[in-house]
């Protein structure tokens, strides 16, 4: 079946056979304030994401769990496509789990991590059976307590910091020997000489998560390697129930496929610091750099082509089969179960926020777009140098379309070069910066892609501005998946107890 996605028609963009400036015009005549902005979801591309993971895992002539990672996006809707595909999740929180039950997971194969829990939501991971994540001596110890005051057993994995540089952006990079996740080498033997004392937990499995947006799957046949390693060794300890690796998520996803289509250079554009892939390859015995990507043309990019495609032939961007045949040698005759919790991966590219243009201003030197979108929406741009693709969501009126390529030409007079900027009172309410846009009209739809991961999750209402309207479509139709906040929702907390 063809992959959709998003694509423009006309001039006009699609989100599959659905446009979106439909999808905003409807919003507003049925009254859902705000209408604008929105986020649009792509149900066939989110089935497609999850289906390439599933064919790349049966690869393996081992037991393999897909856990979606929850923190990338927890809307029930999209969890439960998640669940109806027979994936589970990896939690971070007391209500991610408790979100999680709401929507029939079975506790017993989900990962319940954090580098610091409190009592009342290990105390439900504990009572629920969960697979529980050990990210240090303190993190064991308490778990310890809190099976004694239950008076249960828990199955619990190792969270190792490997100190391995998966040659991603620091701020998500959870690998290294300095971050604050996992058990380093000087805590590990603790940890071990606990649970050989303690009869209520049983150690299950290994776990290590390198980070996010990583582009050299190499980093993750080291990982494996590694936790192999230690297996063997802490059976000869005699722990002999160890059933699960677990080797994260973090695949990146292609941010900047169609960046060259607003780029003032119109030639390679710059990496972000997020991006941050080197050609590196990583050290160590155990280590080989592998040609697991495909190149394709320029001309055949477009937001229907998935996580196997590359913008520029400098930029590797990985695929799950990749990932898989990465580490397919590493785990020939290994009895384990292997875990996946890939979570960007999944969902970043199925989504876009739908935002609306209030005006431009400006001069010789700067100018910008003006939207109703924002920081509270897509925080990822002014938290680490995020690129995001933006482009008008319908023909300006200011400009032509061109009826041979369906959008206003690069040579067009009108195009200028804009900060597309939102009205939250911040300097780092930044959308995108230095982008070659067609002119736009007051009113002219604009689309923030790639913004299914790590956007609604980690929004919020700062100015008191309200949480948008989602939505999702499904072929030629398309329903909300969750309304936009309310004034009451904004005020009910305080309601009673400030005066």
């Amino acid at each position: 079946m063809e992959k959709r996605g998003f694509t423009f028609r006309n001039g006009f963009l699609y989100c599959e056979d659905v446009r979106v400036k439909d999808i905003q015009t409807d919003l507003s005549t049925n009254g859902i304030v705000p209408s604008s902005p929105c986020f649009v979801y792509s149900k066939e591309k989110i089935v497609s994401n999850i289906s390439a993971y599933q064919t790349a895992l049966k690869m393996l002539n081992i037991s393999t769990l897909l856990n979606f990672s929850m923190k990338a996006n927890h809307t029930p809707a999209i969890l439960q496509i998640v669940r109806s595909m027979g994936c589970s999740v990896t939690l971070v929180s007391g209500m991610e789990l408790k979100m999680a039950l709401k929507l029939g997971f079975d506790p017993r194969l989900t990962v319940f991590n954090g580098n610091g829990k409190q009592d009342w939501e290990r105390l439900l991971a504990i009572e629920e059976g969960c697979l529980i994540n050990v990210d240090s001596p303190f993190d064991l110890m308490q778990t310890m307590r809190m099976c004694q005051k239950l008076r249960k057993n828990s199955n619990v994995l190792l969270r190792i910091n490997p100190d391995i540089d998966p040659q991603v952006h620091p701020f998500i990079s959870t690998g290294l020997a300095n971050s604050k996740f996992g058990i380093n080498t000087e805590d590990l033997e603790e940890c071990v000489t606990l649970l050989e004392k303690c009869s209520q937990i049983t150690l299950v499995g290994l776990h290590c998560h390198l980070g996010s947006t990583i582009h050299n799957v190499s980093v993750f046949r080291l990982c494996t390697m590694k936790l192999l390693s230690l297996k063997s060794e802490l059976k000869t300890r005699g722990f002999n129930n160890i059933k699960y690796i677990n080797i994260g998520g973090g695949l990146g996803i292609n941010y900047k496929q169609l960046a060259e289509r607003t780029s003032p250079a119109r030639s390679s554009c710059t990496m972000s610091l997020e991006d941050g892939y080197t050609q590196t390859t990583v050290q160590g015995n155990n280590a080989r750099q592998l040609n697991v990507t495909e190149r394709v043309s320029q001309n055949d990019l477009d937001y229907n082509s998935g996580c196997s495609e590359l913008m520029h032939d400098d930029l590797k961007v990985p695929t799950p089969g990749g990932l898989v045949e990465c580490i397919q040698s590493a785990l020939v005759d290994s009895e384990v179960t292997l875990i996946l919790e890939p979570g960007r991966s999944l969902v970043g590219n199925t989504a876009i926020l739908a935002t609306t243009v209030l005006g431009t201003k400006g001069n010789q030197t700067k100018r910008f777009i003006v939207i109703d979108g924002a920081m509270t929406e897509v925080p990822r741009p002014s938290l680490y140098g995020a690129y995001h693709h933006i482009e008008l969501s319908e023909p300006t009126d200011i400009v032509q379309v061109d009826k041979t390529t369906n959008r206003s030409s690069l040579n067009d007079p009108h195009r200028q070069v804009y900060d597309v900027v939102g009205p939250v009172c911040e300097s780092t309410d930044f959308l995108g910066k230095e982008r070659l846009l067609p002119e736009p009209h007051e009113g002219c739809g604009l689309a923030i892609f790639d913004v299914g991961a790590y956007c609604s999750s980690m929004s919020s209402n700062y100015n008191l501005r309200l949480r948008p309207c989602e939505v999702m479509v499904d072929g030629s139709t398309w329903h909300i998946i969750r309304r936009p906040d309310t004034f009451a929702d904004l005020f009910e907390p305080y309601e009673g107890h400030w005066q």
